[in-house]
């Protein structure tokens, strides 16, 4: 798989290299598949055109007149998809039978589906210290996540890292975390299995779907200056 890149935090990682790309067609079964094998899978430009700039338009309201501000820019932290009009464009988003057929079968339950959207919009430098999701982690609250961008993203303006395969991993760590706030920065607490993991930083352009379980360990990448990332995350809870 060649040889891993130098890295912002203590880690290595490699580019669009390990995580399996799908596309619109694949059948439900193949995504599947990809899901209980590495936790994550990627559909490059699953939005384009109309739909794609309808959704941007729409979050991005969102990031600039209900989020609330953090060190590295907005943050919308919204309700269920079921809150949302209809004709919104990130209902119309989500709201997709194949979406939920997915959900459903590996989270193995109907409920729970999309209980909130969550968006950001980073265009701040890193001033000081480390931004929250800046470091390898998993979620304490489990999720599968449906992760869009809505700009072109590389590592420059803040690339989404995640290490494909390490879930079963996570399931063995929690067990041995007694602190999750203090722990949670995988790179200093289990240099071992992140080395056994390495993340991947995922570039793409704007319409790129991401869907993975959060026990992966993942992170966000961080902006340089001049440079934004605006993204919209579903989260269906285990």
């Amino acid at each position: 798989i060649g040889e891993p890149l130098c890295a912002v935090s203590p880690t290595a990682y490699y580019i669009n290299i390990m995580i399996k790309k799908f596309t619109k067609t694949t059948p439900l079964d193949r995504l599947l598949e990809g899901l209980n094998s590495d936790g994550i899978f990627i559909i490059d430009q699953y939005l384009e055109g109309q739909p794609l700039i309808e959704l941007y338009d729409e979050v991005l309201g969102l990031c600039t007149t209900e989020a609330g501000h953090y060190e590295l820019g907005r943050n919308y932290r919204g309700p269920s998809l079921q809150s949302f009009y209809t004709n919104s464009a990130i209902y119309k988003t989500y709201n997709e039978d194949w979406m939920k057929n997915l959900d459903s079968k590996y989270r193995k339950t109907p409920r729970g589906y999309c209980s909130n959207i969550f968006a950001t919009h980073d265009f701040k430098p890193q001033v000081s210290g480390s931004a929250p999701n800046a470091w390898l982690h998993y979620d304490r609250q489990r999720c599968l996540k449906f992760f869009i961008y809505l700009t072109d993203i590389y590592q420059e303006s803040g690339a989404f890292y995640c290490s494909p395969g390490s879930v079963k991993e996570t399931s063995l760590i929690r067990k041995k975390i007694k602190n999750y706030p203090k722990e949670r920065r995988l790179d200093d607490t289990f240099p071992e299995a992140v080395k056994k993991y390495p993340p991947e930083a995922v570039e793409g352009k704007a319409g790129t779907l991401i869907v993975f379980d959060t026990d992966c360990f993942h992170k966000g990448g961080l902006c340089k200056a001049g440079e934004e990332r605006l993204v919209v995350r579903a989260h269906c809870k285990f």
